[in-house]
């Protein structure tokens, strides 16, 4: 960095000029090189024309000129390399840079200097002011250093000192209702008569981030009506008061800490001395132990060493290197060789490293500056730690002596006292012999011991007192509490106990099996336990519970690995656990046997929830946030994974955010048959199947769940492929998205049934907005509303080669759009449909009905009404829509009895949308030969059968007809017989005479 001594670089740069000498005034355009520039009149970018500046050119102002900026101008400098805008030799005033009339200049590696009419006046404009050197400017009225007005400007990483302006705003004046940014700035030894000496704010919502702000007179900043705060700033010594006008509410109170355990306000801002180098000499850059280092917003980019990012334009260099050193004795020992020094990194520029002590106990170690947590160890030691060490120079750390503690090998039964221990080798609990644990105790396992209980272990601290189970050297960590070969009547115990770092490696099971607890055939019972940074092999990377009536409640597993727990046969409970931000699948069931999962939470575990291997669990009451599986191009079921003959029953559970390749929540596969009922799918996503995934021969059953704003690009709701014969009933699809298929894509001899389901206000780039059903499967959708979706080919249905059956539906108010749009409530790319008792009404597109080439479809007792384009377009069947006849009903009709008539719904929206009103001819104008309706009419058309019911108090009596009428003969007025038509609120019999 060259820009901090600023006098010296400015004149160093005039000085050394051994270019060609130009001199140029009035509207300049194209290309200026690395060249001195006398400046002889005002120059200017006019409207519509373009100047680029190339580094290293110099513009020397010889009188009160000024550079207008109203086109495209492109000055940027390099660090080595800047553009400089200064008054020429012989002269003392030049009239600054003026950058309006929407211009979005870019100013980089600049220097402004010497201007007395502000050294950038911005006015309804947008440039971008980086890495800008803004000095030695003045103002009668506003503004030394920059003047905004009515413009919103970028400025970044630029150092603004020593301007000054008569009024307001010696460093930076803006105003009116644009937002300007001003990052990383350091705004010094600027002045101003009447305030804001800095900073000048008036009316304006601005982002002021990471700058400095000191040592300036006539205040720091001044808000004039406006309320933004500054965030991660340092005001300090700014004459007047660092702020000044209107108060913004807790701004300057310092009520916390920041990153560096530094006192600041709300807003992240301290007001602590920035230490920088030597302001009389104009060197800003920051001391070693300045307060501003690291102290920035860590949500935007780093400085270039990697550290957060520091206030102010000049960043302190983290990245060399220094010397750390020390001892570290052995209690009563002479030797003190051995022991590990691990330097963990917490801040700046620190990474992970370790050293070891010589026999005199002495460590050297070099590291990048920054702040370290310490932890010592040593075989048969307590280990100890040193928080938060923070040095950016050479440093000598306290001494520090490693107590021998309480060491445990072998055989142990009785109680064990509060206190440290340190496990030497494997412990056992021997058959019929039993250990208690109290509150306090904590053992640390110094190799990858195992703790073997035959007999009973009871370990029940209490709520902020735990039992901890943990491991000296955490990369190798320990061998786990292993549950095997006793007494299965007699109840181990584990209660407000910690399982960390527990690490199973065998080579076969059940060595490999249960990295914090490990179970056969006995019956623990764990609560309010945690089980972190534990991994197995062989799964259960937290407990691993094989043919126990293990019970497990209110525990938490978090950051494990190797599937958290896993629960094999006989009947298990696990319940109100959370289970978040495991690296592997967070719980694994299976087994011929019923095992309950009850009111636990997943939340961001890597590899999905649940696995349910075989057998029939229950799920009941849980929640699955954010749980995805990355295993990459197959993976499966964010939320919950049933295979190989898994018929879990999945009860009231919610999957929000779940994402998988295929399935986002749920995955079912391999002869699956899960009972899922009462459940909520929001914002689930995958490739196949944003909420559901059906394959290989899995026979779901779902009623009453929803999908809302579920996403995959085949089968925004449910996706069924390869045998699989899913059953869905009274279940909402809503507001689903895909590339095909909005609700549900159907293909490869997957036979899925729909019953009383609502398909609407889905939608699909390219088929099917509700439904897309293709390559030989056969579909049955019967009572569902299919209303409101949306795509290119099929607004409600898109189908090709396969078989659909749809009976009593309402299909209404879908659309298709875009080129070749057809079928804005069904498309025909199939031979055969059975089509019955349905209303098509209200369709937008190309038809009711899109018929890509003649079928032999089955299109009866149907009613289409007002579908835009017309009923049927395409190859439409023979007679279809051809009025011929009239229906039982005495409506006119086609010979397949389907009629054209306004079905007069009570109303399109609400709990009563689509419902037939009394007067509608889609009543009892369905197929007589069907059954008949719930209250024994004849079927009516549609989802919402209309209940023609007559409820009869006892003692009254039903109302008799008081006329009656004869029709003309039908069919044929000639014949001399007739056929008498008659309807019954019930059935029963009748004599006609």
């Amino acid at each position: 960095m060259k820009r901090f001594l600023i006098c010296l670089a400015v004149l160093s740069m005039l000085g050394g000029v051994c270019r060609g000498q130009v001199y140029i005034s009035g509207p300049l355009h194209g290309v200026l090189e690395d060249t001195l520039y006398y400046v002889e009149g005002d120059i200017s970018v006019e409207s519509g024309s373009e100047l680029t500046i190339q580094p290293g050119a110099v513009f020397l102002f010889n009188g009160d000129y000024q550079f207008l900026i109203y086109g495209e101008l492109n000055a940027v400098g390099t660090d080595e390399d800047s553009i400089v805008f200064v008054a020429g030799m012989g002269t003392d005033i030049w009239n600054g840079l003026t950058i309006g009339g929407s211009s979005n200049a870019i100013l980089q590696y600049c220097i402004i200097s010497g201007s007395d009419y502000r050294g950038i006046y911005c006015w309804s404009s947008s440039p971008n002011i980086l890495n800008c050197t803004i000095i030695y400017n003045s103002s009668e009225y506003f503004g030394g250093g920059i003047r905004c007005l009515y413009a919103d400007p970028l400025i970044k990483d630029c150092l603004i000192a020593d301007n000054h302006a008569s009024m307001y705003g010696g460093g930076i004046h803006y105003s009116y209702y644009p937002e300007p940014t001003i990052e990383n700035c350091t705004i010094v030894e600027n002045s101003a008569g009447s305030g804001g000496g800095g900073i000048y704010a008036n009316c304006v919502m601005s982002d002021i981030r990471n700058c400095i702000v000191a040592h300036n007179s006539g205040g720091g900043i001044y808000y004039n009506q406006s309320s933004y705060a500054p965030h991660y700033c340092d005001f300090y010594d700014n004459e007047g008061g660092n702020f000044q006008g209107v108060t913004i509410s807790n701004l300057g109170v310092t009520t916390q800490s920041n990153a560096n355990g530094d006192p600041c306000d709300i807003y992240h801002n301290i007001l602590l001395n920035p230490l920088l180098v030597d302001i009389h000499t104009g060197d800003y850059r920051l001391q070693t132990y300045s307060p501003c280092i690291d102290a920035g917003d860590p949500d935007i980019p780093f400085d270039p060493d990697g550290t957060i990012a520091d206030m102010g334009v000049f960043y302190y260099d983290q990245s060399y290197e220094i010397v750390i050193d020390g001892y570290c004795f052995l209690e009563n020992q002479i030797y003190h060789s051995g022991t590990k020094v691990e330097f963990l990194p917490v801040a700046g520029a620190a990474i992970n490293d370790s050293t070891l002590t010589d026999s005199a106990g002495y460590y050297l170690i070099d590291l990048p500056c920054g702040t370290y947590d310490l932890h010592y160890s040593h075989y048969g030691y307590l280990p100890n730690d040193t928080v938060s060490v923070f040095t950016r120079n050479d440093t000598t750390l306290t001494p520090v002596t490693l107590s021998a503690g309480t060491t445990l090998s072998g055989s142990i039964s009785g109680i064990i006292e509060p206190g440290v221990y340190t496990i030497l080798d494997t412990l056992y609990v021997l058959y019929g012999d039993s250990l208690t644990l109290l509150p306090g105790v904590e053992f640390i396992f110094f190799h990858c011991y195992q703790f073997i209980v035959n007999g009973t272990l009871i370990a029940e601290g209490v709520e902020g007192d735990s039992i901890i189970f943990t491991a000296v050297n955490i990369e190798e960590g320990w061998g786990s509490i292993r549950l095997v070969d006793g007494d299965s009547t007699l109840v181990s115990r584990f209660s407000y106990c910690c399982f960390e770092y527990g690490n199973v490696l065998g080579y076969s099971s059940p060595d490999n099996r249960g990295g914090g607890i490990y179970c056969n055939e006995m019956n623990p019972v764990i609560t309010h336990c945690a089980f972190r940074y534990n991994s197995a092999s062989g799964g259960g990377a937290g407990i691993y519970s094989y043919d126990s009536n293990t019970i497990i409640e209110d525990c938490l597993f978090s950051q494990n690995e190797d599937n958290s727990v896993v629960l094999y046969y006989e009947s298990p409970v696990i319940r109100n656990c959370l289970f978040s931000e495991n690296d592997d699948r967070a719980l694994s069931v299976g087994g011929d046997s019923t095992i309950l999962v009850d009111s636990c939470t997943f939340n961001d575990n890597f590899v999905g929830g649940i696995c349910v291997g075989f057998g029939t669990p229950m799920i009941t009451n849980c929640t699955f946030d954010h749980c995805y599986n990355s295993w990459g191009l197959y993976s499966r079921g964010g939320g919950i994974v049933c295979s190989y003959n898994a018929n879990p029953n999945i009860i009231n559970c919610t999957f929000y955010n779940n994402s998988s390749m295929m399935g986002g929540a749920i995955h079912c596969d391999y002869g699956s048959s899960p009972t899922i009922t009462d459940c909520f799918f929001d914002f689930c996503w995958g490739d196949d199947g944003g909420g559901l995934y059906c394959a290989n021969g899995s026979s779901p059953v779902l009623t009453n769940c929803t999908f809302l704003n579920c996403i995959a690009d085949y089968g925004g709701g449910v996706y069924c492929e390869e045998y699989s014969n899913p059953i869905l009933i009274d279940c909402l699809m809503d507001s689903c998205t895909a590339l095909y298929g909005g609700a549900v894509y159907c293909f490869d001899n997957s036979a899925p049934t729909f019953t009383e389901c609502t398909i609407r206000d889905n939608s699909a780039d390219c088929q099917g907005g509700g439904f897309c059903i293709v390559e030989c499967a056969e579909v049955n959708i019967e009572l569902c509303l299919i209303s409101g979706n949306s795509t290119n080919l099929g607004g409600g249905i898109y189908s090709e080669a396969s078989g659909l059956v749809i009976d009593r539906c309402t299909i209404t108010g879908n659309s298709v759009s875009g080129t070749g749009a057809a079928g804005g409530g069904i498309y025909m790319a199939t031979p055969c449909i059975t089509l019955n008792n349905t209303i098509i009404e209200g369709n937008m597109g190309n038809g009711g009905m899109y018929f890509c080439f003649p079928t032999y479809s089955t299109l009866t007792y149907s009613d289409y009404y007002n579908n835009e384009g017309g009923d049927f377009i395409g190859e439409v069947p023979i007679n279809l829509g051809q009025i011929v006849a009239v229906n039982l009903n005495g409506d006119s009709c086609d010979i397949y009895s389907n009629i054209f008539l306004d079905p007069l719904f009570y109303s399109t929206t609400g709990d009563s949308a689509f419902c037939l009103t009394e007067e509608s001819p889609c009543i009892d104008a369905g197929d007589p030969a069907i059954p008949l309706d719930p209250d024994s009419t004849i079927a009516d058309m549609g989802a919402f059968y209309f209940d023609q019911s007559v409820l009869v108090e006892p003692g009254s009596s039903s109302p008799q007809p008081t006329a009656y009428s004869l029709s003309p003969a039908y069919p044929n007025p000639f014949n001399p017989t007739t056929a008498i038509s008659y309807q019954l609120q019930a059935a029963s019999f009748v004599n006609v005479a």
